[in-house]
């Protein structure tokens, strides 16, 4: 038998949002914050009894603090579960910094049984089983792009091998020889979430495996023009 624990260091240094911004608050962004011109039924239907929370469509937000009933809850949620990691240095502009470790471990476990036989001086068999068990974490998703390390996953890769052989030999000049043989390997990526991440599936109805799938967020502007005759 042998096994390998084996921890790799590693560091992430990424910026991230200020906590603050979770619920709307973004006093600590210079740039004053535009009220968009949506219809009522978009912007206000979390709002108590859809109204109006005191915002001026076209105008700013009133110290750059947008009104939590005009936050969907599913996002909020999702933000206090830590999708994002909360900054660990100096808050500038909205945007903070995230240094920490991304420490990886890889286990690794390999067995070896063989066994021969001689039942007599011309028949013998011998058999032997290889189990090899790789397992290697990632502090990021593989192929996902993200780039902190609140969801990650397990890569595993269990191989599998063995044979049973036998000889038999008939004559000084003729040997009989059987053998069966078998092998194959598997791989297994599981993904890993941290803290209340875990719990967040249940926002995804349509999901049914228990695990949160990819999100993606972009960055757009979009401009929008109206004529009149």
């Amino acid at each position: 038998m042998e096994w390998r624990r084996l921890i790799q260091a590693g560091t992430t240094n990424q910026n991230v949002p200020d906590t603050l911004t979770y619920g709307g608050n973004f006093s600590s962004v210079s740039q004053a914050l535009t009220v968009p011109n949506l219809p009522d039924s978009v912007m206000f239907a979390n709002c108590p009894g859809g109204a109006n929370p005191g915002v001026t469509k076209g105008g700013n937000f009133p110290g750059n603090v947008i009104p939590s009933c005009m936050i969907d809850p599913n996002a909020t949620a999702l933000l206090n579960a830590g999708i994002f990691p909360a900054p660990t240095a100096t808050i500038t502009n909205g945007i903070g910094q995230f240094r920490g470790g991304a420490n990886t471990p890889t286990n690794l476990k390999e067995e070896v049984v063989r066994i021969d036989h001689n039942f007599t001086s011309k028949f013998s068999v011998f058999g032997h089983f290889i189990a090899e068990q790789v397992s290697q974490g990632f502090s990021t998703s593989q192929w996902s792009g993200d780039n902190v390390p609140t969801v990650g996953d397990t890569f595993g890769n269990p191989s599998y091998s063995g044979v049973v052989h036998t000889t038999y030999t008939i004559s000084p000049t003729l040997l009989n020889e059987v053998a069966f043989n078998y092998n194959g390997n598997r791989i297994n990526i599981i993904p890993f979430a941290s803290g209340s991440l875990k719990q967040m599936a249940s926002v995804f109805r349509r999901d049914t495996s228990a695990q949160i799938p990819a999100c993606s967020q972009e960055r757009t502007t979009s401009i929008a023009s109206q004529t009149s005759t």
